[in-house]
């Protein structure tokens, strides 16, 4: 079946006298398009048939040997080949820039042993969407398959292949599925760098090195696990992948702190006593940040070159330095220059745990990596309960270290609160409890229940604005994140209810990374707290703006690695519609009231006279004073002061009945705008 599904349809038949034959003589026509090699013919000289535009169909003999390089090269009109199983070699280029070329078929073995694939053979075949490489494949060269941008799925399973070389896959954005073969020891430079759609790569214990810039930029690619046999991961190797927490192979001997560069990482876990950590990139790179880290252990060994091993944002809190580091002082100041300026030396680091058998036996369970159980935990605990209230230098009880972490078992959550409530409301030295750090490792909802429900008993909760500010600028928790942490916040403490509306811009910024879920989700609060303040809102108008949050779109993809610019207007160019037509509902708000405060003057006004209510009403000058007030408030820069820089754009065109253009209108007989 699945044979079948993958079955691709080839040309029609063509008559024999539309074939030009190729004898390996006479030179091919400019203008060919449909070529038959004759059987004589072992190799294809080198670029025999580049550059034949008009070029559609090829059927290679049964005897033939070798493709030679750039052979078919730019052969735009080409749409399939069918390797004979005679065939070893396919020559550098060979098959390079064919645009048009959607199916390259392998025969399953090969009659004279293994074949090679030469450097570029397929490159920036933009049609090719699928391969699968024989059994007897021994080499793929560099850039192989380099820019084919529709390719979904590469089989390499059942190759001989000892290396995946430099670049082989690189930018194929839309490769989504790879097998790679159990002989494979190293994957080589940039070989799937910027594979934007790889999700899933199956890799075999065996593989021994994953080199610089191997993964880099591969944003949906989820790293869990990597085979313990690798040695090496070299600079930027898994950088920008999926990585919410990293675990060292156990036999890695080398780890370059670039290579594991994530935006959304949180925990860095060092197996192997024995790493070595590096943090310049190994080709004059500067030093990397680690925006989200929250937690990380230093082994014994690292860079003893007086350089920083990395950046590692404003977050970082638990950290724990094995006794016999030989970590240098100057490299600990340079790197976790924060613990150090609020007194945590790296000699207090490397006894942190002194005397604290459990705060020491939480961290360990706090990795997602652990051979600790949680029936050691609860030994360690036993009846020491002043254990539980017990700081180590970084002012962390046990609540602080488990909460500050991947690995949120309910289990220890529920032992240690109901053991000691107290240490909830503790904040270590950066001023964070048990809470914020729920809120920036993404704990379960079932967390936040057990951390909340306490609160309501004290009557108060130790909400951290500043910690709320910095994680939603620097898109720290997730969106369920968010999602339970202000349902249980606006439920439980509905005085302590965030300010949406000024959190909100902090979203719109330079973050390609961002969901736009998230993004549309910040945008509703904040919309809906600001209706309500200004007291306008209606179902109608809310379900106006909220059809408008959801025409926010992605950021399209631009083809550079870095956020752009200009994304950061079409973002602005998002919002700015919904928050102006907000701007128009709240001046018409203000106009009526502004009308009916001048209509009641004019009633008290005894040289009105005793006429009617409407003849006041006509006669009370709003007609004058609502459009000064109204072009006095719209004049100018008003969005950019009142909404910041990002509404300073052009007006939103709102056509409804409800809520037409009232700018420079006057009130109609019935008050109506």
């Amino acid at each position: 079946m699945e044979a079948a599904e993958e079955e691709v349809e080839v040309e029609e038949e063509v008559e024999e006298d539309h074939y030009w034959i190729y004898t390996g003589e006479a030179e091919v026509p400019d203008d060919v398009t449909h070529v038959r090699v004759s059987d004589d013919v072992t190799v294809l000289p080198a670029r025999v048939f580049s550059s034949r535009a008009r070029l559609m169909a090829v059927e290679l003999n049964k005897g033939l040997v070798e493709v030679g390089d750039r052979a078919f090269y730019s052969c735009s009109s080409l749409e399939c080949v069918r390797m004979p199983t005679s065939v070893k070699t396919l020559g550098e280029y060979a098959f390079a820039q064919c645009d048009k070329l959607y199916h390259v078929e392998f025969p399953e073995d090969s009659r004279i042993g293994a074949i090679t694939i030469g450097r570029g053979a397929f490159a920036n075949c933009e049609s090719l969407t699928k391969i699968k490489l024989p059994k007897s494949l021994s080499s793929l060269g560099k850039s192989a398959f380099q820019n084919c941008k529709r390719l979904t799925r590469a089989d390499l399973a059942h190759t001989g292949l000892v290396a995946i070389e430099e670049s082989v896959f690189f930018f194929c954005y839309s490769l989504e599925d790879v097998h790679l073969p159990v002989t494979v020891e190293s994957i080589n430079d940039k070989a799937f760098e910027y594979c934007y759609g790889l999700s899933t790569i199956v890799m075999h214990e065996g593989i021994k090195n994953i080199n610089y810039l191997a993964f880099r930029g591969c944003r949906n690619l989820s790293i869990d696990t990597l085979p313990s046999t690798v040695e090496t991961i070299g600079s930027g190797a898994i950088s920008g992948c999926n990585l919410r927490q990293f675990a060292s192979p156990l036999h890695c001997k080398e780890l370059h702190v670039s290579a594991i560069l994530a935006e959304k990482l949180k925990s860095i876990q060092i197996v192997g006593d024995d790493t070595r950590l590096i943090g310049y990139a190994e080709r004059g790179g500067g030093c990397v940040e680690i925006p989200s880290l929250l937690r990380m252990n230093i082994p014994r060994s690292s860079e003893p070159d007086g350089k920083a091993l990395f950046l590692p944002g404003r977050f970082i809190s638990n950290l724990s330095i094995t006794p016999n580091s030989t970590m240098a002082e100057d490299v600990y100041i340079k790197t976790f220059g924060e613990f150090n300026d609020k007194g945590c030396t790296l000699n207090r680091m490397k006894s942190r745990f002194k005397q604290l058998p459990l705060h020491e036996i939480c961290f360990d369970y706090s990795n997602q990596h652990t051979e600790v159980t949680f029936e050691q935990v609860r030994e360690c605990l036993g009846d020491n309960v002043e254990a539980l209230l017990e700081k180590d230098c970084i002012g962390m009880t046990p609540l602080h270290i488990v909460a500050c972490s991947t690995n949120h078992d309910i289990r220890l959550f529920q032992l240690l609160i109901s053991r000691c409530h107290g240490a909830l409301m503790d904040r270590d030295i950066f001023g964070r409890t048990a809470l914020d750090y729920a809120l920036l490792s993404d704990a379960s909802e079932e967390v936040f229940y057990l951390l909340f429900e306490p609160f309501v008993k004290m009557g108060e909760l130790p909400l951290n604005l500043e910690l709320i500010d910095a994680a939603v600028e620097d898109n720290v928790p997730a969106l369920q994140t968010w999602k339970v942490f202000s349902d249980y916040l606006e439920r439980l403490f509905p005085a302590l209810d965030l300010d949406w509306e000024d959190l909100f811009p902090m979203k719109v910024h330079q973050n390609s990374n961002m969901s736009i879920e998230l993004y549309r989700w910040f945008a509703r609060k904040a919309v809906q707290q600001r209706m309500m303040k200004m007291n306008t809102l209606t179902s109608t108008r809310l379900t106006k703006i909220n059809e408008m949050i959801d025409s926010f779109h992605p950021l399209e993809f631009c083809g550079d690695v870095e956020a752009e610019e200009g994304e950061y207007q079409l973002w602005q160019r998002q919002v700015g519609p919904a928050w102006k037509l907000m701007k128009r509902w709240e001046l018409k708000e203000a106009t009526v009231l502004l009308e009916l405060a001048l209509w009641k003057c004019s009633l008290e006004d005894s040289s009105v006279g005793i006429g009617s209510r409407v003849e006041a009403r006509i006669s009370c000058g709003a007609e004058i004073i609502i459009n000064e007030v109204v072009q006095f408030l719209s004049h100018g820069d008003f969005e950019a002061e009142i909404f910041g820089e990002l509404f300073t754009l052009e007006e939103y065109n709102c056509e409804s009945e409800e809520d037409g253009d009232y700018f420079g209108i006057v009130p109609g007989q019935d008050g109506d705008y």
